[in-house]
């Protein structure tokens, strides 16, 4: 059971709000960091990756996807099953943080 989120099983969309919720916390931090604001979000999206192998195979078993990985160069040399689950989600923060952030950005220039 993930304590954490006090839910019987983890799935990405808890993870995918997590990552959305801390996005909005750090906001602030995100846009007044004008030199390197990736670097922020590759923070948050690394963070919000689960490390619990349960919590991973959780995500895996619902959606086998996760299985694989777009860039095999973010893998170590003999991964594991966890490590490819790991990235595989990692990937998709990443994907999900860059829209948020060229929707956000946006709107703080329009603004």
């Amino acid at each position: 059971m993930s304590v954490k989120y006090g839910i019987d099983r983890m799935t990405f969309d808890i993870v995918k709000d997590g990552l959305l919720e801390a996005l909005e916390e750090s906001k602030d931090e995100i846009f007044n960091n004008q030199r390197f604001p990736e670097d922020v979000l590759h923070e948050i999206v690394d963070s919000n990756v689960p490390i619990y192998h349960s919590d991973l195979a959780d995500i895996l078993s619902v959606d086998n996807s996760f299985a694989f990985v777009d860039d095999a160069g973010l893998l170590p040399k003999h991964p594991d099953v966890y490590q490819i689950i790991s990235i595989s989600i990692y990937e998709r923060l990443s994907d999900i943080a860059y829209q948020w952030f060229e929707d956000n950005r946006l709107e703080t220039e329009d603004a």
